[in-house]
């Protein structure tokens, strides 16, 4: 009897652990969450961004799996906090109904993929491209003349150092944005103009300063809080200067790898005004990102109010670390009809 009573003591003392580190969790997720839209967290959300969220909800299942009777409070505050989570944190997309009717307007689909330098499987690329047929493809990381290689006939690559855009149609660079401020290398975005049936479309392309190298080394057992501030203040600088190249009023295609969440700080203050063509359309939870540390949707594909977005989804890996993401979207006053 006694040994009983001490093991439902044991059980009992863990559910109620399990349920304490749940909602301490929950709130300082949230809290942060919903502290970006008055303050600069800085560097502090980036590690709740990037680590896998289904993580949040492992004490609650622990719990759950413990079992203990709970007040109606409990249970109330339970269900609002894990509410919450998937609505602020979990970011589970699900397309709404629309009402505009974009089918007869003419549709330029986009796809855009970080290939990871020369990781990326050739044949595989080749083939996702004859399979979803895109208008217009954003590549960043590349190696030139291997990706030039891989493409299908009739498609014309134009690259500024890493940063690229393959169209049916020639293309020009407008202007661009390099690390040497930063005394770094590499281009980190890219303005395009391409024309799309005569319809001329500006693209700026990005890949933004990666936090990967402070996540690292947690490997190690560093945890480097200077080089996690310094990686996130490049990176706010960085898309600041991105969006300075943007010319106005013009159909504009932001696509990229961002290397943050749609719902960090930095994306929040630079490009909450234009449409995400994942969260509007997509559904799931788009992750592009999938390596041993990171499991995150950091590539995403960006209209301004020219575009109707009809469309958006992840596809399969093609060899590099990031998976490709495409979207049909549909310019509104185009100067003729595209055809199909």
């Amino acid at each position: 009897m006694k040994t009983n009573n001490t093991l439902i003591n044991i059980k009992n003392s863990l559910a109620s652990t399990m349920l304490i580190i749940f909602y301490f969790c929950s709130f300082t997720i949230l809290i942060i969450q919903f502290g970006k839209y008055l303050i600069d967290l800085s560097f502090i959300e980036d590690f709740i961004l990037f680590i896998p969220r289904w993580l949040i909800f492992c004490p609650l299942f622990f719990f759950l799996l413990l079992y203990i009777p709970l007040n109606r409070y409990h249970i109330i505050a339970i269900a609002i906090l894990t509410l919450l989570l998937l609505t602020f944190y979990v970011s589970f997309h699900i397309p709404l109904p629309s009402i505009k009717n974009s089918s007869l307007k003419p549709q330029i689909r986009v796809m855009s993929l970080n290939l990871n330098g020369s990781a990326f499987d050739a044949k595989k690329l080749n083939l996702q491209i004859k399979y979803n047929q895109p208008d217009v493809m954003v590549f960043q990381e590349v190696p030139p003349q291997k990706l030039k290689n891989s493409l299908p006939n009739g498609w014309l690559l134009n690259c500024q150092k890493s940063l690229c855009v393959a169209s049916k149609e020639k293309s020009e660079i407008i202007d661009f944005r390099t690390r040497r401020m930063f005394d770094g290398w590499g281009t980190f975005s890219t303005l395009f103009k391409v024309k799309i049936a005569n319809n001329p479309i500006y693209i700026l392309n990005m890949h933004l300063e990666t936090p990967r190298k402070a996540y690292e080394n947690l490997q190690y057992g560093k945890f480097n809080i200077k080089l996690m501030k310094n990686i996130y203040e490049q990176r706010y600088l960085e898309a600041s200067l991105s969006k300075s190249l943007i010319v106005n009023n013009q159909p504009l295609i932001i696509a990229g790898d961002f290397n943050m969440p749609s719902d960090s700080f930095i994306y929040q203050e630079t490009f909450q005004e234009f449409t995400n063509a994942f969260n509007e359309k997509g559904f799931g939870l788009g992750s592009t990102k999938k390596s041993k540390l990171i499991r995150a949707k950091i590539d995403h594909i960006l209209v301004n109010k020219k575009f109707d977005v009809v469309n958006a989804w992840v596809d399969i890996n093609i060899g590099s670390d990031h998976r490709p993401i495409f979207s049909d979207i549909s310019l509104i006053d185009p100067v003729i009809t595209l055809q199909p």
